[in-house]
């Protein structure tokens, strides 16, 4: 979304993206439930999967990377930390609380995730990546 503009570019682009066969990857916030239907609701209209990967990393951690990446579109390194601190505020990810019948991860609030992943180390982020590409079981 911040190279393209807008949310609503975004979207398109995800939802071109389902229906030529291709798999989108929505790399955001998504803060809250509402935030995150949007995209459920592509991935199910699109007769795809969507999973959930939440980054659970402290928040020092992240306005530290946040200050160091150069060349954002819309983050300012300065900027960083109060950009960080509002979004952690905000902040309500998924909590699971068990598969339906379909193998499917129900979550609170109705979200339903076909894998649902909670990554808390660069390590486990890096093991979750091999697994997606097929270089490990997953």
């Amino acid at each position: 979304q911040d190279s393209l503009g807008t949310r609503r570019k975004c979207e398109a682009l995800a939802r071109r993206a389902l229906a030529e066969g291709k798999v989108a990857v929505i790399d955001r916030c998504n803060f809250d439930s509402d935030q995150r239907k949007t995209w459920i609701d592509i991935a199910e209209k699109g007769s795809v999967h969507c999973d959930c990967i939440v980054f659970d990393f402290e928040k020092d951690i992240c306005v530290t990377r946040c200050q160091k990446r150069r060349g954002h579109e819309t983050v300012h390194p300065s900027k960083a930390a109060g950009v960080v601190s509002m979004m952690a505020r905000q902040f309500r990810p998924p909590v699971p609380c068990g598969r339906n019948n379909g193998g499917h991860v129900e979550c609170s609030g109705g979200e339903r995730f076909r894998r649902f992943e909670r990554v808390c180390s660069f390590n486990m982020a890096d093991n979750l990546v091999d697994s997606y590409l097929g270089r490990v079981a997953s």
